[in-house]
Formats: structure tokens, sequence, C-alpha cells
């Protein structure tokens, strides 16, 4: 109920008067839908007796005309609704959709992406349902049964009651089976979301399931999810059945109670026989809404099941906040302190400790050591995807969490080790972060970037589809797309995460030599494993095990013989075997 409380607060109260007008329209159609009996009283009562083919034809007429009425006022209660129900699950999805953009990747690590897509697409459609389908024809029935018991009462009060002694058995029934129905349905839509959480990471990483002849494994995880589906729907069904045949048996017992006692009435000349035919008309007026009231209280209860999920997400709390009062960083220098960092993910023990570091504008700086040392770390939080555990970071003079993300992360550009493209045009992808950028700022970017050449080389040119997450791209390709969308944006600090690696010695060397002009005034963060990239470097910060270890350039490394240099003579060292006689000097 208190679900229900806040839906209506923070969605429907909004709409409160086309709702008022809906349940005036349904209230009307409830008072001439309690009228209808009363003609079939007077036909019976009245006008057959004494033969009065006038009154017949007017009541007839009469009855028409009201059911034309009845008809008009429910096509246009159903279309209000729909329009209502639109604009709250507009709503609803734009405060979803907004919510999920904001939460921390820490979210997103710790729920499958099926999932969280489940959320936005199965649990709003339930939703939907609940508005159309469950809450309006709740209230139309709600009206229709109240509005019947009254007639009853005055017609006769005794056999009323008598018809109304089964409905607390209805009400158990119902109560009984909706609490069962509540938990199965909510577990229906968990495993519906595990379902969905399975395909897509399944169809994201096809070429890998290909690849490693996992078909078979991947489709037993999906079957594992499946059959449990199917148990849950067959026990849904099970529940739907047995209540189904609970209240029609309850409510077949009552109409032979009422034949039963009605009948006595009528014989004792206590009741006539139109009176006896209006009040089983009632009944089953009365029946058929309390028989629908438990299919909707089913819908009802998958949709609140639906809500719940729901404002599980709008209520998980983003962890990186902006401060009150957060200035913008503006006219950005570069320089960039980290001041006794500590950071962990969740629970999990500390990826980086006590890290100290003072970045100069304009440096470009390495960071350098062996896989999960912390480097990515460094960077995601320079980027506030995380909190700090402790310490802080300063830009310009000033912590990080004293600016706005937004203004922030406008200062940054980055390339991922894995780079993300979204499905459309190549020109859409490069100015991703620069909508208003012209066709020479986009041009003279992917020049830099070396993506130039083989962007013209395609018959549409920059208006090229690239399909999803770049698919009709190479490796390199999509890599120097990348390089140029953070080129274009033209930022203060650019972080280049693994930025090489999926490129060829040849577009290395020739993107290589473009950046270098871009690390001209341009404070730049490099993560790379190649000895070429590492060696130009103003700064190498060595890491392991989360601790900086080293920090200097390629040749005081060397002589400090320490950790550096054992990750040269380890990794680094037979890149010399490749390298021209000028970077064979530069390292030397």
């Amino acid at each position: 109920m208190e679900i229900f409380k806040r839906f209506f607060k923070e969605y429907l109260k909004p709409e409160k008067k086309g709702l008022a007008i809906a349940v005036i329209m349904m209230f009307f159609v409830a008072v001439i839908s309690t009228v209808i009996p009363q003609m079939i009283r007077l036909v019976i009562d009245r006008i057959i007796p004494q033969k009065d083919f006038s009154l017949l034809n007017w009541v007839i007429i009469g009855s028409f005309f009201l059911l034309v009425i009845r008809n008009l006022l429910t096509l246009y209660r159903v279309k209000l609704v729909f329009v209502i129900s639109q604009k709250v699950l507009l709503e609803i999805r734009k405060r979803l959709y907004s919510h999920l953009q904001h939460l921390s990747l820490s979210y997103y690590e710790q729920n499958l992406t099926g999932k969280i897509a489940s959320r936005v697409t199965n649990d709003v459609k339930d939703l939907q349902r609940m508005i159309v389908a469950g809450s309006s024809r709740l209230i139309q029935q709600s009206l229709t049964i109240v509005g019947v018991i009254i007639f009853l009462f005055v017609m006769n009060w005794r056999l009323t009651l008598v018809t109304m002694s089964l409905f607390p058995i209805m009400l158990f029934i119902t109560s009984k089976f909706g609490r069962k129905l509540r938990k199965v349905n909510k577990n229906i839509q968990q495993k519906m979301a595990d379902m969905s959480g399975v395909l897509q990471e399944a169809i994201s990483g096809m070429k890998i399931v290909k690849a490693f002849v996992n078909e078979e494994h991947e489709l037993n995880k999906f079957m594992k999810e499946a059959v449990e589906n199917k148990r849950l729907n067959i026990k849904r069904g099970s529940l739907y059945a047995r209540l189904d045949t609970s209240i029609n048996f309850t409510s077949r017992s009552s109409t032979l109670i009422i034949l039963w006692y009605g009948g006595l009435q009528v014989m004792n000349q206590n009741l006539t026989v139109g009176e006896l035919a209006a009040f089983i008309t009632y009944t089953q007026m009365l029946f058929r809404p309390i028989i629908r009231l438990t299919m909707l209280n089913n819908i009802i209860q998958q949709g609140m099941s639906s809500l719940e999920r729901i404002f599980e997400v709008l209520d998980t709390e983003v962890e990186v906040k902006e401060k009150s009062g957060a200035v913008e960083l503006i006219d950005c220098q570069g320089e960039i302190i980290f001041e006794d960092v500590s950071f962990s993910y969740a629970s999990e023990e500390e990826v980086l400790h006590n890290i100290n570091l003072e970045v100069s504008p304009g440096e470009m700086v390495a960071l350098v050591g062996p896989s999960g040392a912390g480097k990515t770390s460094i960077i995601n939080l320079l980027l506030r995807f995380y909190n700090l555990d402790s310490g802080r970071i300063k830009i310009d003079g000033v912590d990080i969490e004293d600016y706005t993300l937004d203004s922030l992360r406008q200062q940054m550009g980055i390339v991922l080790q894995d780079p993300i493209l979204f499905s459309g045009t190549i020109k859409e992808n490069l100015i991703y972060g620069c909508p208003e950028a012209s066709q020479e700022e986009i041009e003279r970017a992917a020049k830099a970037a070396n993506a130039h050449q083989f962007i013209t080389n395609f018959p549409n040119g920059y208006e090229t589809e690239i399909g999803e997450k770049g698919i009709k791209l190479s490796g390199g390709q999509k890599q120097r797309v990348a390089i140029a969308m953070a080129l274009l944006k033209d930022p203060k600090i650019l972080i280049l995460d693994e930025a090489t690696s999926s490129l060829d010695s040849e577009s290395e060397s020739l993107i290589q030599n473009a950046l270098e002009n871009l690390y001209l005034n341009r404070t730049t963060f490099v993560i790379a494993h190649r000895l070429s990239t590492i060696v130009k470097a103003d700064k190498i910060v060595v890491i392991k095990e989360g601790k900086i270890k080293e920090v200097g350039n390629h040749k005081e490394l060397l002589e400090e013989d320490g950790v550096y240099k054992e990750l040269y003579d380890a990794q680094f060292k037979k890149e010399t075997l490749y390298l021209d006689a000028d970077q064979v000097s530069l390292i030397k």
C-alpha cells in the first residue's frame, strides 16, 4: 500500500484533473448499469401483465439510449485513461533512465545489463497494464458493486443479506491467492530479467562463444533460466485456475441460494417475479465484477511487483554526488595533484594505497606496471567515476569534489582500452562529445588520428553506418575513431588507456607523431605497454600492488635498477629489436 501511495503522490497526482473526469465517467456508467435491471422488473411486473405496448416501446427506446450513453462514456474513459497512462509512463521512463545515467559505475558492475534493461522495458510494460487494465477497471467495477449493493438493499434487505453471506469466503479466497500470486509474479519478473541478462551477454560476446565452441554451454545457461521460468509460470497458472474455480463455484452457489430463498419469497407473495428477476440480474452484475476483480487483482499484483522493482532502482543512491555549491572548472591549466589517495572497489581490498603524485600543466605521464596494479583505477578516480576512500585529488589547486561533475569531465578526453562506439554513422560518433563541430574540425581531428584516409575510402565516407558497437570497423579503425573523438573535444587533460593496443606498428607510428603535437599545453596520462610510447613521457609512474614504487623519466629509472628496470628487461627490452635508429637513440 505504501508503494501505491508513493506512486499516486509522485506520478498520478499531477494528472488528478484527468483522473477525476475519468472517475466521474465511471460513476455515470455504474449508475446506468444499475438502472437496466429496473427496466426488466418494470417489463415483467407491469408492462406484460397490462399489455402496455406503448410503455414497452418507450422502455426499450430509453434502455437503448442509456446503453448508447454508457458505451460513449466507456469509450472516452478508456481513451482518457490511456492518454494519462502514457504520460505517467513517459515520466517514469524519463526519471528511470535519467537516474540510471547518474548512477555510479559500481552499480553497473554489480548488475547484469539485461536485468537493468528489464526494469525500463518489461517492468514499465507491466506497470502500464496495471494502470490501464487494472486500476481503471478496478474503480469501474468497484463503483458498479457499490451501486448494485445499494439497489439490492433497497429492493429486499433480507435477500441481500442471504446473497452476501458468501462474500467473506470470496474475500478470503482472493486475499489468500493474491499474496501467493504477488510472490510468484515477482519471482517470474526476476527470472525474466535473468533470462534477458544471459541472452544479452551471449549476444554481445557471440564471437568469443563461437571461437571457443561454447554454443552448447550458453544454451544450457539460458535453458536453466528458461526451465525455472517455465516452472514458475506453471505455478502461476495453477494458482490462477484454483482462484478462478473457487470464485466461480462460490458465485454459482450464491445464485442457487438466491433462487431457493427468492422462490420462497415469491410463493409467499413477499416478492414479485419481476423483482426476483431484477434481483438475479443484479447478483450477476455483482458477481461478474467480483470475478473480474480477482483477475484484475492478478494484474495489479504483477504491476505492484514491477513498481516495487522500479522504485528499487530509483531509490538506489548515487554514490558520486555533486557537492552543494560546486563550482565550474573554467580555463583549466592541467595541474594535477594526488594527495594520500587510497581506494577500494566496494568491500574489496585496497587497490590503491597512499598515492602521492604531482603533475605539472602540459606534462605527459606514463603509468606503467603489471596487470592489476591500479593504473586504470587512477584514471577512474581522476574522472570521478568513483569516490575516494581517503585523500584527495586536486586540479589547479582545487579538490575535484568541489567542481561540478559536468565541467570536470568536460575538460577531459579519454580513449578506453576497449573503444566503445554507438550505432549510427562515423560522423555521429565523432561529434558525440562535440555536437557543434564543423566538418572541417571533424576532418582535422580524423587526420590527426590517422582515421581520415580509411573513412574516405568507404563509399559514404563520414556518413557510413558502423553498426552496433562499431561492429563494421576493425579494431584498429575503432581505436582511431575513438582517438579522433577525444581530439575533437580538444580537452585540457588527455587520457589514453591502452590507446594504441589495437594498432599495427605503422598506424601507431603515424598516430604517435600526430599526438605529440597535441601533448603540447595539454596534461596527458598514458597507460601503455609499448616502450615506444613510454620513453617519450616526461614522467613515468611505476605502480605495483596499488602503490607508487618509482617516479622519473626512462633514463633515470633504468639507472635506479628497480621495479621499472625489471619491467623493462621482462617486457620492453625485446621491443628495441623492432625500433628505428631514432627511437633506439632516444631509449639509450
